[in-house]
């Protein structure tokens, strides 16, 4: 943890435009939850002071195998350009392949995307911001799960460790927030015939705005709309105004048979490679 006081350096010039970073704590507090299950986490030094750090995820999907996602990638500005950014990255592969990951997943911002493509990741689909008012959430489209709040971390279920119907890492995440973090949400347990078929996350913001993301397992792959407006309707108990999520633009058509969304492309771009 004595590596936060100079990450707090790389975060004030790295990631000014999305968080004002202030204490040393600030950054402690991110990194205590960053071991949430299988994250992983590499910083780079030079002359014994750190300038560059990375937080990676493995999970297992059931359709691609083991996937390494690349959660965070920051340099200080002051050494980009300089192969630090390289180095973390290839660090990272080294790690996830000898954890049997087949591919290496990372959301990457526009402005970041030519850094991914030059160490060998391409594009791979892209992303939607989907919203909807919640007054305009449907009844559920059938009422088939049993489901239960988890409230700790150790009562997991396995199908939380692993996206099937959604974007790689997002609803592990989420649950962090909510499980580690205390913040305003729920995770629910979605069960079929008394087994995991699959799980949901809402966290609701201090202006009432709901992020939810649901993911089902192939046990419950025929109820995914129920999932979806399941966990959207969660943030009633926080009276959200609005509800919102991302998906990969290739599960729209699932989520447009349970609620009428607004889309939007997302900055976000998805890269990966091949290990």
């Amino acid at each position: 943890m004595r590596d936060c006081a100079d990450i707090l350096t790389v975060y004030q010039t790295t990631r000014w435009l999305q968080k004002k970073y202030i204490t040393v704590e600030e950054v402690k507090e991110e990194h205590r939850g960053l071991f949430f299950r299988r994250w992983g986490w590499l910083v780079a030094e030079i002359d014994e002071k750190v300038v560059g750090e990375t937080t990676v995820r493995l999970e297992r999907n059931p359709v691609s195998g083991r996937i390494g996602i690349v959660r965070t990638m920051d340099v200080d500005v002051r050494h980009q350009k300089k192969g630090v950014g390289t180095s973390l990255a290839r660090a990272a592969e080294t790690i996830l392949r000898k954890r049997k990951a087949v591919r290496v997943v990372a959301d990457s911002p526009p402005e970041a995307y030519n850094f991914w493509m030059k160490i060998g990741y391409f594009a791979r689909g892209s992303l939607l911001d989907i919203s909807i008012k919640r007054e305009n959430l449907p009844e559920p489209p059938s009422k088939d799960f049993d489901i239960g709040d988890i409230e700790e971390v150790e009562r997991l279920p396995a199908s939380l460790k692993y996206s099937h119907m959604a974007h790689p890492g997002l609803l592990a995440e989420l649950a962090r927030d909510v499980l580690v973090f205390g913040e305003k949400g729920r995770v629910l347990e979605f069960r079929l015939d008394g087994k995991p078929a699959g799980t949901g996350v809402v966290k609701v913001d201090d202006q009432k705005r709901a992020y939810f993301v649901a993911d089902i397992n192939r046990r419950g792959k025929q109820h995914l709309g129920e999932a979806i407006v399941r966990t959207a309707r969660a943030s009633h108990r926080w009276r959200a105004t609005d509800v919102c999520t991302t998906i990969p633009k290739e599960r729209l058509t699932y989520y447009e048979e349970a609620a009428p969304w607004n889309a939007n492309p997302c900055r976000t771009i998805p890269v990966t490679r091949l290990l």
